[in-house]
């Protein structure tokens, strides 16, 4: 047998060896043949393929551009060509050599398929279609272009489009799961969202460890707000592919919704070290560390994400709500509006710019702010609940409640839209309603630290054959607000620990005898009680409606009769009147529309037969003393008392007041608490606290207050004249 009758059986052996997919055999009758027969192109071609397969791609580009070298036409020499460039990743060489295969035989499946792959890679899009259409119109059931076809469109969002090509792939391979799981996102994109998820759980009945369906079917959870299926899904995606780092993002989003933000933040760190290029985890982080409070940090991130995406609109519009935390209202405005410049059907960017206007103040801006993010998407909790805010400051306490229940209806598992409503119920007065959405308080965060101790079951209210603890409130202020219904608690339970802030413990213990008074910071020092309630919770037995409130006595709180007589002597001012004074709220959201400036006391300060004395904590010294040097009145301060620490040597000190004038503040709690005649001088709707009600000048909580109201939003001059003449009337 000659050398071609010999290279002839080695070259069909080793076709035959490779469409029984025996490449490394076949490898070896296609070199077989090219020694016995050298220059032969076809034998150059299908081992070029066989060693394509086995990853040798530097011999396999050897040997197809030796085919083409020989032959310049060799359709399978150009295949071979760009099938090497494709593996390599030099997609456009990978272009131009499936480009001459289809000069040489423009009906190539193969051609179009490898120039269609190139062009996906390159995220050319429209190429990529127009290539996959060519093979379709070749072959209608060519699966892996219907399935190609499919989730481009799934990227380009063309939904109904893709729907159209995974039914037609589904029909070809009903079992595939690539297949069920990119029909699975189309259904998703187009709002289907059951019939999505029962794709994907189809997609894992064919491959249970299809990394991409578990992260698919996340995504549908996570949008169903089931967040425990999707963090169990993302879970199951990095127990396939611990590298997913798109999965560790999610599952970072998935933790930070379910409020486990130490744990979201580690995902976060995961996912970035994964994908540092990634703009989406750079702002994932930044939502994470502005949650823990970490708000320099988070203000870092999205710049970092903005510098990788500067034309990602979710990023200023997050970046929109960080500025407000860190009272750059302006700032946030603006940045809100870049997000809207960029994306104008925003709804979450109008919805921030509304919070924007209206830390502004500009109420009816945001209002229609509001109104154009529920226009784009009415659905919307956070922006029906924005709106109350918005309504209630105008005064619309109605409206603003219609609002916090449309919220409600849209998510009834919104907290802070049952909180918000809680607050508008109390300030009207509705009791009932009011106290027990009270109790979402601690999923807004607004009460007990931000999240709600267990260390007993709850109280239900009844009496109680065993031990009861009250656990504190948030603040001072709140706290000695909340004590007035302590006394209500006599007979309730055979035994009662109260525990409130360490600087309360000495007036406390002096005031409640029937009950165990403690330190807030021994909790976890204390004996096992059979019920526990929070001291505002207590609202919901002894507040419910008017009648409970007209039993409210004053004072509940006793000063020490020693220090009261002494600071009285201190004092001195023989028959003058003693007015102590408060003009400042620390409160971080809304201290500063309830304060005012100790110079814009004057009218009052000038009364005759008068002495003052200042009740306000923090630093007055340089207040003081220019109000001294400008008009010669002096304001007295008590050196040995601390007003911020020493709580019970500041009750002493109002003790041994005949009078108090303060803003809203801890300071109108305790005087109301000591049952001290009390004029308190209120904001007209920014900074308002519902305890101080709406339309009424005494207070049902302190019967001894008279409560001054501004008519104009941050204009006090009308307070302070009418205070200025109650207390003429007190010193006629």
């Amino acid at each position: 047998m000659d050398n071609f009758e010999q290279a002839k059986m080695q070259f069909l052996e080793g076709i035959a060896l490779l469409e029984g997919r025996e490449f490394e055999a076949a490898e070896s009758r296609f070199k077989r043949s090219l020694e016995l027969l050298p220059g032969r192109a076809s034998t150059l071609t299908n081992l070029a393929t066989t060693q394509i397969v086995l990853g040798k791609f530097r011999e396999a580009r050897s040997n197809a551009e030796m085919a083409l070298s020989i032959d310049s036409k060799s359709l399978e020499g150009w295949l071979s060509l760009g099938l090497v460039e494709l593996q390599e990743f030099r997609y456009r060489e990978a272009v131009q050599a499936f480009k001459k295969a289809l000069c040489v035989n423009r009906q190539s499946l193969a051609g179009w398929k490898g120039q269609a792959n190139a062009h996906d890679a390159m995220g050319d899009s429209a190429e990529a279609l127009q290539c996959y259409e060519e093979v379709l119109q070749l072959d209608p059931r060519e699966f892996e272009a219907l399935s190609n076809a499919g989730a481009i469109l799934n990227d380009l969002k063309r939904f109904e489009e893709a729907l159209e090509y995974h039914e037609r792939a589904f029909q070809l391979n009903p079992l595939h799961a690539q297949t069920l799981s990119n029909q699975g996102v189309a259904l998703q994109g187009l709002g289907r969202l059951e019939e999505a998820l029962s794709a994907h759980e189809r997609a894992l009945t064919s491959d249970p460890r299809s990394a991409e369906a578990w992260f698919n079917k996340g995504l549908v959870h996570q949008e169903l707000r089931q967040l425990e299926s999707a963090l169990q899904a993302y879970s199951a995606t990095i127990g396939i592919t611990p590298d997913y780092a798109d999965a560790w993002a999610c599952k970072g989003s998935v933790l930070h919704q379910l409020g486990r933000l130490e744990e979201a933040l580690q995902a976060n760190l995961q996912s970035l070290a994964l994908n540092p290029g990634s703009a989406e985890s750079w702002s994932n982080k930044g939502l994470t560390l502005h949650e823990l409070g970490r708000l320099d940090e988070a203000l870092g991130d999205y710049t970092k994400a903005l510098a990788l995406k500067p034309d990602f609109p979710e990023v200023y519009s997050h970046q929109g709500l960080l500025l407000l935390d860190l009272r750059k209202p302006q700032d946030a405005l603006q940045a809100c509006d870049r997000a809207l410049a960029l994306k104008p059907d925003y709804a979450e960017a109008w919805n921030n710019r509304g919070l924007a206007l209206k830390t502004l103040k500009r109420v009816d801006e945001a209002l229609e702010s509001f109104d154009r993010a529920l226009a784009l998407k009415p659905g919307f909790a956070e922006a029906h609940s924005n709106r109350g805010l918005a309504l209630q400051a105008q005064g619309d306490l109605d409206a603003a409640i219609a609002s916090y229940e449309r919220a409600i209806a849209a998510r009834p598992d919104f907290a802070e839209a049952n909180w918000n409503q809680a607050l508008a119920l109390l300030l009207k007065g509705e009791w009932a309603r009011g106290w027990a959405l009270y109790e979402w308080g601690f999923k807004a965060r607004k009460r007990g630290g931000g999240h709600k101790q267990m260390l007993a079951p709850d109280w239900d209210g009844e009496t109680l054959h065993g031990s009861l603890l009250v656990l504190p409130e948030q603040g001072v202020g709140d706290e000695i607000f909340y004590s007035g219904m302590l006394n209500d608690l006599k007979g309730c339970a055979d035994a009662i620990t109260v525990a409130v802030d360490p600087r309360l413990l000495p007036l406390y213990q002096r005031s409640f005898d029937h009950v165990t008074v403690v330190s807030s910071r021994e909790l976890e020092k204390l004996p096992p009680h059979n019920a526990q309630v929070y001291m505002a919770s207590l609202g919901q037995y002894f507040r419910k409606d008017g009648n409970a409130l007209k039993a409210v006595h004053t004072p509940y709180l006793n000063a020490s009769k020693d220090r009261v007589q002494a600071l009285r002597r201190q004092i001195g001012g023989e028959g003058k009147i003693i007015c102590g004074l408060s003009w400042v709220s620390k409160n971080q959201e809304v201290g500063e529309d309830k304060s005012l400036r100790l110079a814009d006391l004057k009218p009052l300060l000038e009364l005759p037969g008068m002495v003052f004395v200042d009740l306000q904590y923090g630093d007055t010294s340089a207040e003081r003393a220019a109000l001294l040097a400008a008009t010669g009145i002096e304001v007295i301060r008590i050196p040995e008392i601390d007003n911020f620490n020493d709580i019970d040597g500041l009750a002493a000190l109002m003790e041994a007041c005949d009078v108090v004038v303060t803003v809203s503040n801890t300071t109108a709690h305790l005087a109301g608490a000591l049952g001290r005649p009390l004029l308190v001088m209120l904001p007209e709707a920014f900074g308002l606290v519902w305890y101080w009600h709406t339309g009424r000048a005494d207070s049902p909580w302190y019967p001894q207050a008279r409560l001054f109201r501004q008519t104009t939003p941050g204009q006090w001059s009308s307070v302070i004249e009418d205070v200025t003449k109650q207390l003429q009337e007190l010193n006629s």
